[in-house]
């Protein structure tokens, strides 16, 4: 029993000092864990705050470089955005020039401003392209794809689609974009757009009627005109109208009545149904 019990006395010293050696080395590592973080990432963290402030105040403006635009240049592009030597790269709202620089320069369809360091800004841009005009006074106004004035021509000379018809609510302002005083023609301008570039015949129509939202006419080179009626599945009815143009005779001109996508008419005419005439 005694033995039993020296034994028993021995296995529990022993577990005491294993857990004793346990106990010292998690104090080691913790200690060894602390002295990295001192002796490492704390200055590492320092030195990157001091790096940023830095960067924030202390990184200027001296260039601007222009990409993608074959309207305007850096002058320009500084002017508009209100981006002059000197502003903090960081520091200067980026997102806000490139919104001023859409606003002020019509022909820029969209605006990005990158950091370049040490001290440069890098604006790459797209163009607008013109795809419809309103003739106003004798002026034709262009017309981006989202109705954004983009200049006016006198005299002119394009082959885009005059649109005409319906009441603005206001003049046309170049950078602005047009605006009618029914606001669902709005909405009608653009689907009509949309829906002749993705039949491909933009190039081919000459003038758009939006005088009245139940019968909108669209007139085809000098051979005809496209009753679509409602704005209602446009694009489906300008395929089945350039599906219907193909199978006429080359020398065949009038209006081509489609009311809805499985059903149309054509009506043979002489020179009476041109609608628009530059």
């Amino acid at each position: 029993m005694a033995n039993i019990r020296r034994t028993s006395a021995n296995q529990s010293n022993m577990t005491d000092l294993r857990s004793d050696r346990h106990a010292v080395m998690r104090k080691r590592k913790k200690r060894k864990t602390a002295r990295i973080i001192f002796s490492v990432i704390i200055p590492l963290v320092v030195t990157l705050g001091v790096l940023i402030y830095l960067g924030f105040f202390f990184f200027k403006v001296e260039n601007v470089l222009v990409y993608g635009s074959g309207f305007y240049g850096e002058d320009q592009v500084r002017q508009a955005g209100g981006i002059e030597n000197g502003e903090k790269l960081f520091l200067f709202n980026r997102k806000a020039a490139a919104e001023k620089i859409e606003e002020e320069l019509p022909y820029a369809a969209s605006v990005k401003i990158k950091i370049v360091l040490p001290a440069t800004f890098s604006v790459t841009m797209s163009d607008a392209v013109p795809t419809s005009a309103q003739k106003i006074d004798g002026k034709l106004f262009l017309l981006d794809k989202n109705l954004k004035v983009l200049e006016a021509q006198e005299p002119y000379d394009v082959a885009i689609p005059v649109v005409g018809g319906a009441e603005l609510l206001n003049p046309p302002e170049e950078g602005k974009k047009l605006d009618y005083k029914d606001k669902q023609i709005n909405k009608i301008h653009v689907d009509i757009l949309e829906a002749l570039a993705d039949n491909n015949l933009l190039g081919e129509a000459k003038y758009i009627d939006l005088s009245d939202k139940m019968a909108l006419k669209v007139q085809i080179g000098r051979r005809f005109v496209l009753m679509l009626y409602s704005g209602d599945d446009l694009k489906g009815k300008l395929g089945f109208a350039k599906s219907v143009i193909e199978k006429l005779e080359p020398n065949d001109r009038g209006y081509i009545e489609i009311p809805n996508i499985k059903k149309s008419s054509f009506i043979p005419a002489g020179d009476e149904i041109f609608i628009y005439e530059y």
